[in-house]
């Protein structure tokens, strides 16, 4: 499966946010907390002053870079991506996060709608 990143989140509005990373996930109404599942790979960043997270860490592994990051809010969160990028990532360096693919998961099983009503979990 691999490694994910497990973020405090709520839903509401269509969207899962946790902190300022706000996730679409349709129409789904509002539930309340959630846990907000995003895999390594599928955060994406970009430097940026205003962004919503601060580098900690940048750990080469091979063809590939482990970023650790505070997201503002909500703690630590890990993104892997190729070493293809154009800039060099620094710790104490502000950075935007998009998740690609993401999962939400109510913490309250009674919130949780009917099997076949799964719209509240979904692969954007």
């Amino acid at each position: 499966m691999g490694q994910v990143n497990v973020l405090p989140a709520v839903i509401e509005g269509g969207l899962a946010k946790a902190g300022e990373l706000e996730v679409p996930l349709g129409t789904r109404d509002s539930i309340g907390p959630a846990n907000l599942v995003v895999r390594t790979y599928d955060l994406t960043l970009q430097a940026d002053a205003k962004g919503i997270a601060t580098v900690e860490r940048v750990v080469p592994l091979g063809d590939r870079i482990r970023i650790h990051a505070a997201l503002d809010g909500v703690g630590a969160v890990i993104v892997e991506t190729g070493r293809n990028t154009d800039e060099a990532l620094m710790p104490g360096q502000r950075i935007q996060l998009r998740a690609k693919n993401a999962l939400a998961y109510p913490i309250d099983p009674a919130l949780i709608p009917d099997a076949s009503e799964s719209e509240w979990e979904r692969q954007l």
